[in-house]
């Protein structure tokens, strides 16, 4: 693995300079906390979409942003609220709602 020195990164890999990118965040939502965090960073893998570190930024954007970044450092950031449930096995398939049997 051969390192390189990326606007000031020491020792960041190429390796991990393929495989991961961060996005930075002006204030970042904490749930448990009910408040906003600000200038938090979250680095992804790209390849499994898994949030490897969530780090507090003490220096500037400039100093640590790198071309496959995404800079929202501007923006406030909040978890998506998804609710992915179905129920797909409510009813076996043989059921057939008629018109006749509309309750």
């Amino acid at each position: 693995m051969v390192s390189i020195n990326i606007k000031g990164l020491a020792n960041r890999s190429t390796f991990e300079a393929d495989t991961k990118y961060t996005v930075h965040t002006g204030a970042l939502f904490d749930s448990k906390q009910k408040t906003f965090v600000k200038n938090v960073s979250i680095t992804v893998d790209k390849s499994s979409g898994l949030v490897t570190r969530i780090f507090q930024r003490t220096s500037s954007i400039a100093s640590i942003l790198q071309p496959e970044d995404i800079d929202l450092s501007s923006l406030f950031v909040m978890p998506g609220f998804v609710d992915a449930h179905a129920h797909i096995f409510l009813h076996p398939y043989t059921y057939v709602l008629s018109p006749l049997q509309i309750d």
